[in-house]
């Protein structure tokens, strides 16, 4: 059963989202072609050889830019909308009079939250490679219009291997880097329904807005709290080993995963026994 109302949670989400994704796959393609354009007209805005073609290289400038901030803005409205379509499907199919014929169904109320929570990682998944593809597509096409390694040497950054290579200190890393993007996809979306959840329960009107602003505020406060704690456990890691690529490394993520993670699981069970006993669909 748990499939079937997968499969259906998932389509019901798709049914708009497919059209956004390739909307937003498309405006990352014209981002793309716009800055080559931008380029092409910087160079023939300084080889003007008029006023009259400097201006109207302006004007083709200007209209340039301005179509691919659009673009990017863009990619990041689709980012936007799938979480509220997300949203807005948990909300509807059990907070709305939708929800009276989701709760005859003969189905633990289990059942239908994982089948929600599912739906919910699938489409979060598919929403974040379309828009990390996009977002490299458009910075692989400055690096290269451009000639600028600027990018490349800020990606060699963060991903620098240390001098001395440790095969346990790379599976450590490996594993609690893993650990850590598998908790990074699951964590948001079982908070926001968590965040929807409890607007429902304590609201009559404006659940939905209610319920993101709950998963913003949320949201801040655990990030301000991962920053501070990468800056001191590096702080302490460094006290005590020097600085270690591995042990600086493994101690961030062991961190994130501790904190997310208790997120992740107070999130579910808690969402789960609210459903269970504390639903309200007036």
């Amino acid at each position: 059963m748990l499939r079937k109302l997968f499969k259906y949670d998932f389509l019901a989400i798709g049914k708009n989202m497919w059209i956004f994704t390739i909307i937003a796959i498309c405006l990352a393609v014209v981002a793309c072609f716009t800055f080559n354009g931008i380029y092409e007209i910087g160079n023939f805005i300084g080889n003007a050889p008029s006023d009259r073609d400097m201006a109207l290289g302006v004007s083709l400038m200007m209209a340039a830019v301005m179509l691919f901030a659009l673009c990017l803005c863009g990619i990041i409205a689709y980012a936007v909308i799938g979480m509220i379509m997300i949203l807005v499907r948990y909300y509807s199919n059990f907070f709305t009079d939708e929800g009276y014929l989701t709760f005859t169904l003969p189905v633990k109320t289990s059942t239908l939250l994982h089948s929600k929570i599912l739906s919910g990682i699938s489409w979060f998944a598919i929403i974040g490679v379309v828009v990390v593809l996009s977002f490299v597509a458009v910075a692989t096409t400055i690096a290269a219009v451009t000639g600028d390694s600027y990018l490349w040497e800020v990606s060699d950054y963060y991903t620098v291997e240390p001098e001395s290579i440790s095969v346990i200190g790379e599976i450590i890393v490996g594993m609690t880097e893993t650990i850590s993007f598998v908790i990074a996809i699951i964590e948001p979306v079982l908070l926001m329904f968590l965040c929807v959840t409890l607007a429902s329960v304590i609201a009559r009107r404006a659940r939905v807005v209610i319920g993101i602003g709950l998963f913003f505020a949320v949201n801040s406060v655990t990030s301000a709290l991962v920053t501070a704690g990468d800056v001191f456990m590096s702080y302490i890691t460094t006290e005590y080993f020097g600085y270690n690529y591995y042990i600086d490394t493994a101690t961030q993520s062991v961190f994130y995963i501790l904190l997310y993670g208790s997120i992740l699981v107070v999130s579910y069970l808690l969402n789960r026994y609210l459903l269970k006993n504390k639903l309200n669909l007036i």
